[in-house]
């Protein structure tokens, strides 16, 4: 030990002996005492620019976190045995799904009582096919009286063929040329009639199918009122109506008078400007006439210096 030290010791010990009384002989030394050097350094107090950046996902995360509390809160709460809380926006839910309730009872009971029609168009079809099937068995039946007429019709061709062959024959007979054209009108009449008949058939056909169809829909049409009870008791603000109507007619007053003044206003610029086309006219006939006048002075001016 160094001699500061001992005598410091030694000092103490003496010093404690003087107190206590000579009680002790001896004193132990006083203990070390060591300084962390890095608490004695200046703390830096500058904000980190990557601090704030840091947060923004622990508050995304936080909130995240507070949601499926909640909504685990939630859950709990509704198997409880005295049953969930309703909140402030249910009975508002509540009366909008009671009232669409409503709406959808009323169609169903609409629909519901609704009678059912059914077409009664076939009997008609099956009329039409029952027409077609014997005017089918019509030309059967007829066959026989048809070939009959054609044979004797063939007979008269061949014997006017024959007449109007003849060589004796040089000129043809007066009766001859109205006979066959009377044939030929007879013919296009048969067709001309038989065409009408299809076409009388076909009309009759669609007129049935027509009023078929007419009669089963007035069948199937039925008057129903139909009653939703609704909450219409809301109050009318008059006085709000009345003012913007009334701002509304004043915008259309203002208009009118402003495209009166503006009509009044061009029709005065168009009279002004015509009554200046007019005097500006005037003074281009004058200037003409004054710049004769100057020529002629100058050409006898020019004609007396001569002289």
């Amino acid at each position: 030990d160094s001699p500061s030290r001992a005598g410091l010791g030694y000092g103490g010990a003496a010093l404690a002996a003087g107190l206590v009384g000579g009680a002790l002989g001896l004193c132990t030394p006083i203990a070390e005492v060591t300084v962390n050097g890095h608490l004695l350094r200046p703390l830096r107090l500058e904000m980190d620019p990557t601090l704030q950046s840091g947060k923004l996902p622990e508050k995304e995360q936080i909130k995240t976190l507070n949601n499926k509390s909640a909504f685990f809160i939630d859950e709990a709460r509704e198997e409880e045995p005295g049953g969930p809380r309703t909140t402030a926006a249910e009975p508002y839910q509540a009366a909008l799904l009671e009232q669409q309730n409503k709406v959808l009872e009323t169609k169903r009971g609409f629909y519901g009582n609704k009678k059912r029609y059914r077409s009664n168009i076939e009997p008609t079809f099956e009329t039409y096919i029952g027409n077609l099937k014997r005017q089918l068995h019509v030309p059967g039946s007829d066959r026989a009286k048809l070939e009959t007429e054609l044979s004797t019709t063939q007979a008269i061709m061949e014997d006017y063929n024959k007449k109007v062959s003849l060589k004796e024959i040089n000129a043809p007979k007066p009766g001859l040329e109205p006979i066959s054209s009377s044939f030929w009108d007879a013919d296009c009449a048969y067709v001309n009639k038989a065409e009408v008949e299809s076409l009388t058939q076909e009309i009759n056909r669609r007129r049935s199918l027509y009023k078929a169809d007419i009669t089963w829909l007035q069948a199937s049409i039925s008057r129903t009122s139909v009653s939703v009870p609704m909450d219409n008791s809301r109050s009318l603000d008059v006085d709000d109506i009345i003012a913007d109507v009334k701002a509304q007619y004043d915008d259309i007053a203002k208009g009118s008078q402003a495209g009166a003044e503006s009509r009044y206003y061009s029709k005065e610029l168009r009279e002004t400007t015509g009554r200046h086309d007019d005097s500006l006219h005037n003074t281009k006939n004058e200037i003409v006439e004054l710049n004769g006048v100057i020529q002629s002075l100058t050409g006898e001016r020019e004609n007396a210096e001569a002289q």
